[in-house]
């Protein structure tokens, strides 16, 4: 498998600023410069600071920062930013990280890096919501399943959603399999798309998410005729043992 990444860029010579006025109860439009020039630091790959400009709003008098392409309010660039997530998606642990852009002479601490990972994690569900909206996709029926896999050597739940015609309408990487956990990764999900019955195997959790949620609740019929068959199975072998005694 070939993966291709594509690392915000950093450019200091395209300004990137905000049509309306970023204060609280301002939507002021119209602006006159402040200061052509003042520094600001940041953390990045390349450069440790870069030259942006003041801006003062004509209708609240406040003035804001026109910041330039790849750069925000942050400390850290959004190249530096886009690198720490692609290294945790390799299968790098957060200290990793930390670790490895510290040998490139690069400072993030794992704190940072975890909560890049969960901005980015937080903004793939939004652009999956609008998207699902966009395409105007509804789901009355929506089938739920935990399945586990291996990720540096430790067992990992994740979540599957699909829609009743085989539409995949999520995959969440859960911390657990308990009721809460589901809840917050499915609840969502269920009213977004309309559901009105969900389908799982026969854990209890997913009983309680449904009813929850307001929908109804069914057993996948090949969930229930594997534990039919391994129920019938545990009984003829008990009495299989109690005949030969």
């Amino acid at each position: 498998m070939r993966l291709r990444a594509r690392i915000p860029s950093v450019d200091p010579r395209v300004a990137k600023p905000p049509s309306v006025c970023p204060h609280d109860n301002c939507q002021g439009t119209y602006f006159k410069v402040h200061q052509r020039q003042c520094s600001k630091r940041v953390r990045d790959t390349q450069l440790d600071a870069m030259m942006i400009s003041r801006r003062k709003c004509l209708r609240c008098g406040r003035t804001h920062r026109v910041y330039v392409q790849g750069v925000t309010k942050a400390q850290q660039s959004e190249r530096l930013k886009g690198l720490s997530i692609l290294l945790y998606l390799l299968g790098i642990s957060y200290r990793g990280v930390e670790d490895l852009l510290e040998a490139l002479g690069l400072s993030l601490d794992h704190s940072s890096v975890y909560r890049n990972v969960q901005e980015a994690g937080e903004q793939v569900r939004k652009f999956r919501n609008e998207r699902l909206l966009q395409a105007g996709l509804s789901a009355e029926v929506v089938g739920g399943d935990l399945t586990y896999v291996k990720c540096q050597g430790e067992q990992v739940v994740l979540g599957v959603a699909v829609g009743a015609e085989g539409i995949m309408l999520d995959i969440e990487v859960l911390d657990n399999e308990e009721t809460e956990t589901l809840m917050a990764w499915l609840q969502p999900l269920l009213e977004l798309v309309g559901a009105k019955v969900l389908i799982s195997d026969d854990q209890n959790a997913f009983k309680t998410v449904a009813d929850q949620a307001g929908v109804e609740h069914q057993i996948c019929r090949r969930h229930a005729s594997v534990l039919h068959r391994r129920c019938m199975c545990d009984a003829e072998c008990a009495g299989f043992h109690r005949q030969d005694g």
